[in-house]
C-alpha cells in the first residue's frame, strides 16, 4: 500500500512566504492602529469605518513615499486640523480624511478640484446639480435638477452653458499636467 503524496502544488518556500506576507499585513495594520491612537489623543473617537478607511490611507501612503505611518499622521496638514479649537471632531475626522485622499490619490483629486472650480465659473442654476463619473472614468456628466415652470429657463440655459464645456477634459489634462 502506498501513502498518497502531498498534492498541494505550493512548496514549502510559497507558503513561509504566504505566512510572511500576511503578518506584515498584520504587523502593518497594528502599526496603524497604534498611530491612530494619535486622534484618540486629540479626542477624536472615529468608529470601525472610520478607522478602516483612514487605515487602509495610512498604510498606502506609507508604503508609496517609504515614510511610517507615524510619519503620514504627523505631516504638517494634519497636525493643524488636530490643533484647530473651533472645528468639531466630525469636522475633524472629514478634513483628515480629504488630506488623506488628496496624498493618497494625488492625480484624482487635482482633476476633482480643476473640475469644481471650472463648473463653479460656469454660475450654473443652483437648482441643477452635475457630477462627473467616478474617477473620471469617462466625459460623461449626470446632471440633476428641480425644474418648475418658472425656472426652466435658468435650467436651459444652465444646460446650454455645459454642452461645450469638456469640464472632464480639462480636469484631466490638469491632472496630467498639460495646462
Amino acid at each position: 500500500m502506498r501513502v498518497s503524496e502531498n498534492k498541494n502544488p505550493k512548496t514549502k518556500d510559497q507558503n513561509q512566504l504566504m505566512v510572511k506576507r500576511k503578518t506584515m499585513k498584520i504587523q502593518n495594520h497594528k502599526k496603524a492602529e497604534e498611530v491612530l491612537n494619535i486622534l484618540y489623543g486629540a479626542g477624536l473617537r472615529p468608529g470601525i469605518n472610520w478607522r478602516r478607511e483612514l487605515t487602509e490611507l495610512i498604510n498606502d501612503i506609507s508604503m508609496r513615499d517609504g515614510i511610517s505611518q507615524l510619519e503620514v499622521l504627523q505631516s504638517r496638514e494634519l497636525r493643524e486640523i488636530l490643533e484647530h479649537k473651533k472645528l468639531s471632531g466630525p469636522q475633524k475626522l472629514s478634513r483628515i480624511k480629504d488630506i488623506l485622499e488628496e496624498k493618497r490619490y494625488p492625480r484624482y483629486s487635482k482633476a476633482k478640484a480643476t473640475f469644481d472650480r471650472q463648473l463653479k465659473e460656469l454660475k450654473l442654476s443652483s437648482k441643477l446639480k452635475v457630477k462627473h463619473t467616478p474617477y473620471f472614468e469617462d466625459t460623461r456628466l449626470e446632471t440633476e435638477y428641480s425644474d418648475d415652470e418658472k425656472d426652466s429657463g435658468e435650467i436651459k440655459a444652465s444646460l446650454k452653458k455645459l454642452e461645450g464645456a469638456e469640464l472632464v477634459k480639462n480636469a484631466l489634462e490638469s491632472a496630467e499636467g498639460h495646462s
